[in-house]
């Protein structure tokens, strides 16, 4: 039995196209970084095990439980939204640049966040909810390892 994946872009890859003109400039990159991806007692880095859960695994019975793209395509005009406001402080001096990619990169973080804790999500199986390590039996979330390490990273200021 074959298996199909599709993504729907919503908007994304016209938003990231854009985004690149602005690499000289300042801006705030979110996600599961580098600094704090790595696991206790696992071979995956939380990074991998979020791709996992966001696209999904048939062969391993492991449905698509989007956080990331779910999120930017709730919020993406919200936070374009609060990207102006920000500019606009940040030209009549009343927000460094730093704080207002701070406050973007933790508003970003927190709806994220939010997501994955309050889903909605595909429930899991009487199997998963056994080997858990963890008291949460609310999907993506065990250990907390994942949800602890989606952060931010301000570059080029």
């Amino acid at each position: 039995m074959a298996t199909k994946i599709i993504d729907k872009d919503n908007g994304y890859k016209k938003f990231m196209k854009e985004m690149l003109k602005f690499t000289k400039k300042p801006y705030v990159k979110i996600g599961l970084l580098s600094k704090k991806n790595q696991r206790e007692n696992s071979e995956l880095t939380n990074a991998e095990i979020a791709v996992i859960h966001e696209f999904g695994a048939p062969m391993a019975r492991i449905p698509e439980r989007s956080f990331l793209r779910s999120t930017f395509d709730e919020k993406n005009r919200e936070w374009a939204r609060i990207t102006s406001e920000i500019v606009k402080k940040v030209d009549i001096r009343l927000m460094s640049t730093s704080e207002g990619l701070s406050l973007l990169g933790l508003t970003a973080v927190n709806d994220v966040k939010s997501k994955l804790r309050k889903g909605p999500f595909v429930p899991l199986s009487p199997i998963t909810i056994k080997r858990r390590t963890g008291n949460s039996i609310k999907p993506l979330i065990d250990t907390a390892q994942m949800i602890n390490s989606i952060t931010f990273e301000k570059l080029n200021i």
